[in-house]
């Protein structure tokens, strides 16, 4: 039977109002009544859409997720081979696509994850893909500079790094802005590669 024709409007409402009630509240202060409140929504379409509390809550997480993954590839299209470029976009993208909201739910949903076998289960895959994007272009890199690289081990440092900055940008963006964070990125690149950081501005 199809779906009624406002369901995926609903379904992205309350999406975008859970991300935004984490930002707003955190993970353990956001409820059915945050969420239905920045949507603009009735409790019972939270049940009509995602069945459960819980259910949105998830779904929520594997949105930020896809759109991190719909970044990722629209930067592989957009620049090609795998290799050093592809590292320093990597490094731009993490503090260029996502935004304040995302960043900080994304981090929260680590948090929780912890005790939520249903949110680790999403926060296991998600980072597996991003360190397996990084690492791919690490060995890429290595290759092209001739220098032997535990491309693995120098990815996991990469995105321990990049979780860093964002709670850092979250908590003090004057001191940790989003050009600092970029430059800090760039830097672990190039020291990573044993290579002299880039001197192009960040934006």
């Amino acid at each position: 039977m199809a779906l009624p024709s406002a369901q995926p409007a609903a379904e992205k409402a309350l999406i975008d109002a859970t991300i935004e009630s984490i930002h707003r509240h955190g993970y353990a202060d956001t409820t059915v009544e945050t969420i239905c409140s920045l949507a603009d929504l009735s409790r019972g379409m939270i049940r009509h859409c995602f069945k459960s509390k819980d259910a949105l809550l998830v779904a929520a997480y594997e949105h930020v997720g896809a759109e991190w993954r719909a970044s990722c590839q629209a930067r592989r299209e957009r620049i090609g081979a795998p290799g050093r470029t592809q590292l320093d976009a990597l490094a731009r993208d993490m503090f260029t696509n996502l935004q304040p909201a995302e960043i900080s739910a994304w981090l929260a949903y680590s948090v929780a994850a912890l005790s939520v076998p249903e949110l680790r289960a999403v926060n296991t895959r998600l980072y597996d893909e991003l360190r397996r994007d990084a690492a791919e272009h690490f060995a890429a890199a290595a290759r092209e500079a001739g220098i032997a690289l535990d491309a693995w081990q120098t990815a996991c440092g990469f995105v321990a790094l990049s979780d860093g900055l964002w709670l850092q940008h979250l908590l003090e963006p004057d001191t940790m802005s989003r050009a600092v964070a970029i430059r800090a990125g760039l830097d672990f690149i190039a020291n990573a590669l044993n290579a002299k950081p880039e001197c192009a501005p960040c934006p």
